[in-house]
C-alpha cells in the first residue's frame, strides 16, 4: 500500500504506538477517527489463540462490544476463531449475521492432507514404516484441535526420533495447545545456543523491516556496551542455525 493511500489516522496511530502498545481507549479514538471515512474493516483471526485472561482475551471482547455499540454501518468487523465456550457467550449476543461455522471434519481433512504430504517428503518421516506413518497421522490430526499451527510445529520433535519407541513416545506426549508448543520450543534451545536464540528472536520482533538469516546471524554478535562492540569469532558460521534452534518460531 502505498503511503497516500493510507487514511491520515491510521498514519497517526501508527506513528504515536509504533514502539509500544496503545491503551484501550487510544485504540478506541483511533478507530472512530478511521470512521469518518468510507466503510472501515477490522479482521481478527484466531481470537481463540489470544491468551484466556481478563486482561488480554475479555479486554479484547469487551472492545469489541463497545464497537458494536456504536451501530455505525460504515464499520464492519470480522471475527474468526474456534468454538470456545467463554468467547461464544461473550459474542453471541452482539453478532448481527449468522455465525458461519467450518465443520470440524472439513479442516481435520485439509489437516490430514497436508499431515500425508509432509510424510511423504519428509526425508526422515519418509523412512518410517507404513503402520508408524498411519499413527502419525491419526494422532496428529486428531489432538489438533483443527490448528494448523499446532500440526507444523510438531513435525521438527518428530523427525527427531531415532526408533519407533521414541515416535510413540512423542506421539504421547505432545503439547497440548499453541502456548505449550512454543514454551517447549523454548525450553528445549541448548544451553549454549539460549543467548544467541533469544538475541535472535529481539531482532526479529523489533526489527523496523524484515530481516534475512544472514542479516540476523551478523546482528546478534553486536554489543554496543562491548569494545570492540562485536567479534568475527562470535559468529556462527551457518545462519541456518536459527531455523534449527527455533524450529516453529522462525521460518523463512
Amino acid at each position: 500500500m502505498q503511503a497516500e493511500n493510507i487514511p491520515k489516522a491510521l498514519q497517526t496511530f501508527y506513528d504515536k504506538y509504533q514502539h509500544g502498545e496503545p491503551s484501550e481507549r487510544g485504540l478506541l479514538e483511533s478507530i472512530q477517527a478511521l470512521l469518518i471515512g468510507p466503510h472501515t474493516y477490522i479482521i481478527i483471526d484466531a481470537l481463540d489463540e489470544c491468551p484466556n485472561t481478563e486482561e488480554e482475551r475479555a479486554g479484547l471482547c469487551n472492545i469489541l462490544k463497545e464497537l458494536n455499540s456504536w451501530g455505525n454501518e460504515r464499520l464492519h468487523v470480522l471475527v474468526t476463531s474456534r468454538k470456545v465456550a467463554d468467547l461464544t457467550e461473550a459474542l453471541l449476543p452482539i453478532v448481527t449475521q449468522e455465525p458461519i461455522g467450518i465443520q470440524g471434519s472439513v479442516v481435520d481433512t485439509d489437516i490430514r492432507k497436508y499431515v500425508r504430504t509432509q510424510l511423504q517428503t519428509n526425508s526422515k518421516l519418509s523412512k518410517w514404516p507404513t503402520k508408524i506413518q498411519a499413527e502419525i497421522e491419526q494422532t496428529l490430526v486428531k489432538k489438533s484441535g483443527g490448528m494448523f499451527r499446532w500440526v507444523v510445529c510438531q513435525f521438527h520433535s518428530l523427525s527427531k526420533c531415532l526408533s519407533q519407541k521414541d515416535v510413540r513416545n512423542a506421539l504421547s506426549s505432545l503439547p497440548r495447545t499453541l502456548d505449550e508448543t512454543y514454551e517447549r520450543i523454548l525450553v528445549n534451545i541448548p544451553i549454549d545456543y539460549q543467548s544467541k536464540a533469544l538475541t535472535a528472536l529481539r531482532w526479529i520482533i523489533y526489527a523496523v523491516k524484515e530481516l534475512s538469516l544472514v542479516q540476523v546471524s551478523d546482528a546478534i554478535i553486536i554489543n554496543p556496551q562491548a569494545d570492540p562492540p562485536f567479534s568475527l569469532a562470535d559468529q556462527p558460521p551457518e545462519p541456518l542455525w536459527i531455523l534449527e534452534t527455533l524450529p516453529g518460531l522462525v521460518t523463512i
